[in-house]
């Protein structure tokens, strides 16, 4: 509407003088709102926030609010820590089972080549002894033969 060499309006050169007025919350500069949380956060008859703990007046205390965000992560860190060890356990027992049931098979199985072992080698003793006694008949044999041969020369 009017305006002046500089291109503002008498509102706007109105609303950057005016110190009584200045668009924070009722003018003067807020001063009610600094005492507000001034009250709120320091305490004003140990109810505020700074109360250590006493919770008049609806507000929670910065302690408590601590103390309740601290035992929520202890109780979460905990919660792990015990979920953890309980998977640690089962895995740790599973594969001592593992162990002890390949360790039983192990010993099973050299037993039980050690019976096959010492079978093979009885039939095997068996076997020479046999052949001894063939070859024994056969020298046998082989000398009468030779006997007979020079009686009938």
């Amino acid at each position: 509407m009017f305006e002046n060499n500089n291109g503002y309006s008498l509102a706007d050169i109105a609303a950057a003088t005016s110190g009584n007025n200045d668009g924070f919350f009722g003018g003067n500069s807020g001063w009610w709102l600094i005492l507000l949380f001034m009250f709120a956060w320091g305490g004003w008859g140990n109810g505020g926030w700074g109360s250590n703990g006493n919770n008049a007046a609806g507000f929670v205390g910065f302690d408590t609010l601590n103390s309740n965000v601290s035992n929520g992560f202890y109780n979460i860190n905990t919660g792990l820590l015990n979920g953890f060890a309980n998977t640690v356990a089962a895995v740790n027992a599973g594969t001592s089972a593992i162990q002890s049931d390949i360790c039983n098979m192990g010993m099973q199985n050299l037993q039980n080549t050690n019976s096959i072992t010492q079978a093979i080698n009885a039939d095997t003793i068996a076997n020479m002894q046999n052949t001894f006694g063939i070859s024994q008949q056969l020298s046998g044999m082989q000398a009468a033969q030779q006997l007979a041969n020079c009686a009938t020369d």
